[in-house]
């Protein structure tokens, strides 16, 4: 919708000389010149407020289930242009929550009273980075209640011993403000209390594994995934990253990272994790089922539609017949090519050609 906001990214050649892009911008023209133009005003920032050590939030979304709910954990992370310490937060993240083998998985998720059904990760590029994981499928009921009803039905499946180690799952509320949030800090604390980072689960060739992931990722989304690399990278390079830098730098900037965090040592990375998610202040936000909310907006929708078929009339509802049957049968003729042929095409010769 403006010149200034147009973007061009050319593929297929490791550089571009200077008469291959003025024939770019040449065949442009035509139609830059019909946009409006305004200064740019880039790089965008944020003015970030201090955060306090935790900061929750519950939001009730409608659902006709109240069985389960969400929690979402978010961590701020370093500025998008130190591209060396986000390659590493990514790893980590990966590292504690890539697979159903990896920490917080094994601790919430693959265990006996799951607190999750999943977990998702995330780290999302702004100004300044969030690093976020979401825990889905987070049961409103305890674990408790649960075990309860489990021994009634099959009192003789859990030998004395087990059931007194599975009574000690929580009687909490886990979609309550900081009861799951607590929880992952809590274990993330504990594994990286050593300082040589002797308690992180898998140890050193866990993490490598989940570098050499990373370099699989990244090498992917370049070949398959163009859209998302240019979401992630170049997009983020032009409207948070310092203007003196340019995309290329950043991509190479990311492969020395990756090559150099296969050497770091396991207090480096146990450093990093408590510098990044247990030192530094969170938010959550609990995702928390209300069926009564999900009955308000049924009930909404069929006043609205109510009030509306009221106003339309008999003639009014059958203009709609008319229409809905008339696009039901264009759908049928566009599977075999004829509705297709009812819209004009376009002109070639009007196309910029290079």
């Amino acid at each position: 919708h403006n010149a200034a906001s147009v973007a061009v990214i050319v593929g297929g050649g490791e550089q571009a000389d200077a008469s291959f892009l003025d024939s770019v911008v040449a065949a442009l023209s035509p139609i830059l010149d019909r946009l409006p133009k305004s200064e740019p005003r880039l790089p965008l920032s944020l003015a970030l407020q201090p955060l306090p050590d935790v900061q929750s939030f519950t939001v009730p979304f409608p659902t006709p289930e109240e069985d389960v709910g969400s929690v979402t954990l978010a961590w701020r992370g370093p500025a998008v242009s130190e591209v060396e310490e986000l390659a590493a937060l990514t790893v980590l993240l990966r590292y504690l929550a890539g697979t159903p083998a990896s920490p917080l998985y094994q601790e919430f998720v693959e265990c006996s009273h799951p607190k999750a059904s999943d977990i998702e990760r995330d780290v999302e590029l702004f100004p300044v980075a969030a690093l976020v994981f979401i825990f889905c499928g987070v049961p409103v009921r305890s674990a408790e209640e649960d075990d309860n009803d489990d021994r009634s039905e099959d009192e003789s499946s859990l030998s004395a011993s087990s059931r007194s180690h599975e009574s000690s799952g929580t009687d909490e509320n886990l979609l309550a403000e900081r009861v799951l949030g607590d929880s992952v800090v809590s274990f993330l604390s504990d594994i990286t209390s050593s300082a040589d980072g002797s308690q992180l689960p898998g140890g050193i060739a866990a993490i490598q594994g989940a570098v050499d992931k990373e370099r699989v990722r990244l090498l992917d989304s370049q070949e398959n995934d163009v859209h998302e690399y240019v979401r992630t990278s170049l997009a983020t390079e032009i409207l948070y990253a310092d203007q003196t830098s340019n995309d290329w730098d950043r991509l190479s900037r990311q492969w020395k990272a990756l090559e150099k965090l296969r050497n770091e040592s396991l207090s480096w990375w146990n450093a990093l994790a408590r510098k990044w998610l247990v030192e530094n202040p969170r938010v959550e936000i609990c995702m928390a089922p209300s069926p009564v909310r999900a009955m308000e907006i049924e009930e909404d929708t069929k006043v609205f539609f109510q009030s509306y078929k009221q106003a339309l009339g008999d003639d009014g509802l059958s203009e709609l017949k008319k229409r809905a049957k008339q696009a039901l049968e264009d759908v049928k003729l566009s599977r075999n090519g004829a509705g297709i042929r009812k819209y004009p095409s376009v002109d070639p010769r009007r196309i910029p050609r290079i």
